[in-house]
């Protein structure tokens, strides 16, 4: 589904991560230096964001000086990556968006298009279609809650014709620590009939959308 992998892109690691620093040259250098001009695809979109996080969460990164400079740059150029990927969501479908989006970035993607509210743009067919084809994608949509609430009956179509990957993460939810669903965000409208469909897979026609 994905363009090959960019090790050079920025990418943001949580706290506590010991990668959290790795690409403090990197987030400085196309905050110093890129302009909006510079972001005209998915992926230079997606590290303006990546960027953003980082400086936000680790400022201890970067001196004062140099940390003023890249928050007035973030607030220039994060519009322009919102702007430049609204336009490629609205004009291109989904599935033509994500196959240019790189490996390392296909969970970032999900996260972008729901913290921008960029889903609004996705017409549901656009979805069930890239579900279709790539079925692993339903575990990115289902771990952001925003999309699950905008594409409720969508994903549950996608998880009653994808029954081993559903069944899969159901059974994941049920090995953490918790031990139950409220560990696995799902759709409103999948009932507990559709969830024993999918369980039993080899009766699909258990599962009704």
């Amino acid at each position: 589904m994905s363009a090959e992998y960019n090790p050079d892109r920025a990418e943001f690691y949580p706290p506590n991560d010991l990668a959290a620093g790795m690409y403090r040259d990197r987030v400085a250098k196309v905050l110093s230096t890129w302009t909006k001009e510079d972001i005209t695809e998915i992926n230079e979109a997606i590290e303006i964001y990546q960027c953003q996080k980082t400086i936000m969460q680790y400022p201890e990164l970067f001196d004062s000086m140099m940390l003023d400079r890249l928050n007035s740059s973030v607030d220039d150029l994060i519009p322009a990556a919102v702007s430049t990927a609204s336009i490629l969501v609205s004009t291109q479908s989904l599935g033509a968006v994500c196959e240019k989006v790189e490996l390392q970035y296909v969970d970032q993607f999900w996260e972008f298009i729901a913290k921008f509210k960029l889903w609004r743009q996705v017409p549901d067919t656009d979805l069930y279609a890239l579900i279709r084809q790539h079925p692993e994608q339903i575990v990115n949509v289902l771990s952001n809650p925003v999309l699950i609430r905008g594409f409720d009956k969508t994903i549950t179509r996608s998880m009653c014709e994808n029954h081993h990957i559903s069944a899969e993460m159901i059974i994941g939810s049920f090995a953490s620590e918790n031990r139950n669903l409220q560990t696995l965000k799902l759709p409103s409208s999948l009932t507990p009939a559709m969830i024993d469909g999918i369980m039993l897979s080899m009766y699909p026609r258990a599962c009704r959308t």
